[in-house]
């Protein structure tokens, strides 16, 4: 972003208040979808999903590449959808 004069959250507020800014964001979305729907099985997939995508950021601070973490972020999302899919089926 630096290296090509781009205007982003980190860039604005510094890296390290960018990371506390998406844990506090995680967290505000767990606790809606849990105050919302309970804890219903789909409440626990948004919540390990949360959490999974909480440590791949958190590893992301020693990422080798951006090809690395993007793979790893689609995989967040189709592990997400295999989630609600096995649920649904065991249900």
């Amino acid at each position: 972003d630096q290296k090509q004069n781009l205007i982003t959250i980190p860039s604005l507020i510094g890296t390290d208040n960018s990371y506390y800014l998406t844990y506090l964001l995680f967290s505000i979305v767990c606790v809606i979808q849990v105050f919302t729907f309970g804890l219903c099985n789909e409440s626990l997939v948004v919540l390990t999903s949360s959490l999974l995508a909480v440590l791949v950021i958190i590893n992301s601070k020693r990422r080798v590449s951006d090809f690395d973490y993007l793979i790893k972020l689609d995989g967040l999302m189709i592990l997400q959808y295999l989630q609600f899919y096995i649920i649904n089926i065991l249900i």
